[in-house]
């Protein structure tokens, strides 16, 4: 499905339907990356660094489920997660970056590399600190994994 026909199957669609309207939306939305998926991989073989690309945002996926329970014990009075929601939020956003120079195979992508090895460094030390808390755990691994990937790229 292209833009247009999104649009005009959406657009017809008023408050009543705003559940199937969302459902709907979802959907193209689903139809329109797929299409967008398979037409880079046709042109492009997946990439040439899609390993690492999957490796960052695994490595987003964690920190926001790492993030969010920090926040959550955050909201209970405990501070003892503080400085790992500190340094989580600086991995999600190094790994976002990471993920978007490694997709645009960009010449800037060492520069990113080298930020962003020592942000997992930083973030996987800190999250082993907790280990009764899964999510951390969870992130911590994600560092490590991305870190080996970061290490796979060729300066």
């Amino acid at each position: 499905m292209n833009r247009r026909e999104m649009l005009t199957s959406v657009g017809g669609v008023g408050v009543a339907g705003s559940v199937t309207t969302m459902a709907g939306l979802a959907s193209a939305s689903e139809n329109m990356a797929g299409h967008a998926a398979g037409h880079a991989a046709a042109h492009h073989g997946g990439g040439v660094n899609q390993a690492l690309i999957n490796s960052a945002l695994d490595c987003m996926k964690t920190a926001e489920i790492c993030i969010n329970h920090c926040l959550d014990v955050l909201g209970t009075g405990d501070t003892s997660l503080a400085e790992c929601g500190k340094v989580v939020q600086e991995l999600e956003t190094i790994c976002s970056s990471l993920f978007k120079f490694a997709s645009y195979d960009s010449k800037y992508l060492n520069g990113i590399l080298a930020v962003a090895k020592q942000v997992c460094t930083d973030c996987e030390k800190e999250c082993r600190k907790h280990k009764k808390h899964q999510s951390c755990l969870d992130c911590a691994d994600a560092c490590v994994a991305c870190l080996k990937e970061c290490d796979l790229i060729k300066a």
